[in-house]
């Protein structure tokens, strides 16, 4: 299960008021009535959601904070919502709560200090929604019982070859060219070596990822994105070079000649039913 872990949040109403002082409580001999008794249900429903998150249990955590968000739809709620979803594994529907905590703080014009916290928590979930999943392996297939081998077939009576046909070849042979194989070997060991740096990088990043859900403070948290980011960004260009000296080398060893394939040219000289023909040949 990919977690990106971001404290919960330590505020209920969109006021600001901690958990744990939100609002003044009723006395035992006022019972709450209309409005103020969703008010209280809904902090009693908070203080159930918080505690059953600290406690690991983060499908019973959503079910008691959308209690609370249907008494008394807060935003900050949303935010809750996001952190279990995150928690459980679903980054989808931690990226639509948290979009949706945005939306309605600003439209409510509740001002959001940890804005650019939430933007980075929704890039970092996209980036690790983003990374293929490994395909399954796949079961081996059971081996075939060896069928009886067909007696051989009878050998085909010989056929007399066609007459040959004189002919007169005269040409030069091309002086080889320079051993392009150290280049095209070079380039591979160069691609091996950035994709390793890529490999790195990509590991890099995720530790980067790991570091940012232990992040405890706001300013810790912004530092392992960033080098969250960059580790990523290092990886997708080591990924590119390594893929371009691949191709390189491959064009090299392509263009390599080697001694017993050189081509040779020449005139060729052979009768014909007019008299004779005359042509250029050249292999390679």
């Amino acid at each position: 299960m990919r977690r990106y872990t971001f404290l919960i949040a330590a505020s209920l109403l969109a006021q600001g008021a901690a958990p744990a002082a939100w609002g003044a409580e009723a006395g035992p001999s006022a019972p709450p009535s209309g409005q103020g008794a969703d008010k209280l249900k809904a902090r009693a429903a908070y203080r159930e959601g918080v505690e059953a998150f600290k406690a690991g249990r983060f499908e019973a955590a959503t079910r008691a904070f959308q209690r609370a968000y249907g008494l008394d739809p807060a935003p900050i709620l949303l935010f809750n919502l996001a952190r279990c979803a995150e928690e459980l594994g679903d980054g989808p529907k931690a990226i639509e709560r948290y979009e949706a905590y945005l939306t309605q703080s600003d439209a409510e014009g509740v001002p959001v200090d940890d804005r650019e916290q939430v933007l980075r928590s929704i890039r970092l979930i996209q980036m690790g929604l983003a990374q293929p999943t490994p395909a399954p392996t796949p079961e081996p297939k059971p081996t075939p019982e060896p069928k009886p081998t067909p007696p051989p077939a009878p050998s085909p009576a010989p056929v007399s070859p066609p007459p040959k046909v004189a002919r007169k070849i005269t040409g030069e042979k091309v002086t080889p060219g320079p051993d392009l194989m150290p280049y095209a070997v070079t380039a591979w060991g160069l691609a091996g070596v950035s994709a390793g740096i890529a490999i790195w990088q990509g590991v890099e990043a995720q530790g980067a990822q790991d570091d940012h859900g232990a992040a405890s403070t706001g300013a810790e948290k912004s530092r392992t994105a960033d080098e969250a980011q960059k580790s990523a960004d290092r990886a997708n260009v080591a990924w590119g070079v390594a893929g371009g000296l691949l191709l390189t080398g491959l064009v090299v060893y392509l263009l390599d000649e080697d001694e017993d394939d050189l081509w040779t040219r020449g005139v060729i000289l052979a009768p014909s039913d007019d008299g004779a023909q005359v042509g250029w040949r050249g292999t390679w």
